[in-house]
């Protein structure tokens, strides 16, 4: 049995980490929790900022019990594009399942039902 040297293992573990990156979704986009108050709403909101379409795979809001509250399924983000219409009346955060991470930037947002005005917001990473 040969040994594996120091750049050999390098080069394993790259290519087992390339490998595993390239099939399916790669880890979802998540916010951080966004607490709120009566008369306030979470919403999450994703924008293309790629010059292709996106295929979003899915939006959640997820409450602080771990139980998904509002699950959007697959649709496609044109470039430019933005869909800040997935909302929710708990505290929450939200996770987007998007499969090119780069070509994308989503937060979530605390606002008040008389403005679409973010009172607070988390990036999703």
């Amino acid at each position: 049995m040969r040994r594996m040297t120091g750049w050999r293992m390098a080069l394993a573990a790259t290519l087992v980490l390339a490998s595993a990156g390239s099939s399916g979704a790669g880890a979802p986009l998540t916010t951080g929790y966004l607490p709120m108050d009566n008369n306030q709403y979470v919403r999450c909101v994703i924008s293309n900022i790629g010059t292709k379409d996106v295929v979003v795979e899915k939006i959640e809001t997820v409450n602080v019990f771990g139980v998904a509250a509002v699950q959007v399924n697959e649709f496609t983000l044109a470039p430019g594009a933005t869909n800040p219409n997935v909302f929710v009346f708990e505290s929450s955060r939200c996770v987007f399942s998007v499969k090119k991470r780069k070509l994308v930037r989503a937060y979530g947002c605390v606002s008040n039902l008389a403005s679409a005005l973010c009172l607070a917001e988390s990036e999703a990473r």
